[in-house]
């Protein structure tokens, strides 16, 4: 069995860390928050709500997850952009 530290060398390193569970974080996000809302909003507003056809229904949820996708994947990337950015201070 291969331990964690094989796999891994630097998991103990608290950066490391951060960093692989942000990873999982923002992957089930990505892909569990935008097909629940698209299938939520396909079922329940469109269709039972708004009485829309069928396939416009799964355009228009198609579209919004779509817009979820995107603003999830810019997120995690500002984050992990901010998140190793070392702070400089300003000697006077």
């Amino acid at each position: 069995m291969v331990s964690m530290s094989e796999f891994i060398p630097n998991f103990n390193d608290p950066v490391v860390k951060s960093s692989i569970y942000n990873l999982f974080a923002y992957s089930f996000t990505i892909l569990i928050f935008p097909l629940g809302s698209m299938f939520f909003l396909k079922y329940i507003v469109f269709e039972k709500y708004m009485e829309l056809e069928n396939k416009d229904a799964m355009m228009f949820s198609a579209i919004i997850a779509i817009i979820e996708v995107h603003a999830v994947l810019f997120y995690w990337i500002y984050h992990s952009y901010k998140e190793h950015k070392p702070k400089t201070f300003k000697n006077d």
